[in-house]
């Protein structure tokens, strides 16, 4: 499985800050919050509300979601969990990079007076959210 691990953590690799970016927006979009993000305008107001109609998860949803593929007895699970580290860990290299660096900084961050973010698990749960309210049905189950 370390071959996973190596891969998923290619993303340290990735030139520029673009992969980075459409990460953030889209963990803001899963999470419904794109108009603190971006701006309330009626459009981003819009996406926040129809995420919530499909997967309306708070705090507490997103870590037994957690829970549920990191303590789980279920290799395959845990094999998630750890992917899903990895990648955390890739993307978190870049975050680290970019605030010792500003040069490195996409000019949206400047203009929007802000600085990214270090990333969880959850947030890859929350861009399966969005996924899954794009593709599918919700129902509380992604992670499952």
């Amino acid at each position: 499985m370390e071959f996973t691990r190596q891969r998923i953590r290619v993303f340290r690799n990735i030139p520029g800050a673009e992969a980075a970016d459409v990460v953030a927006l889209l963990r803001h979009i899963g999470y419904a919050r794109m108009s603190e993000f971006l701006g309330a305008s009626e459009a981003n107001k819009a996406m926040d509300r129809g995420q919530l109609l499909v997967a309306g998860y708070d705090e507490d949803d997103y870590i037994a979601q957690e829970a549920a593929l990191c303590d789980s007895s279920d290799p395959e699970r845990r094999q998630i969990c750890a992917d899903g580290t990895a990648y955390i860990e890739g993307v978190n290299h870049y975050v680290a990079a970019v605030r010792t660096n500003p040069m490195l900084l996409p000019g949206e961050y400047p203009a929007l007076q802000i600085l990214p973010e270090d990333f969880v698990l959850r947030d890859i749960l929350s861009i399966a959210s969005l996924v899954g309210g794009i593709f599918g049905k919700g129902g509380g189950n992604e992670a499952a």
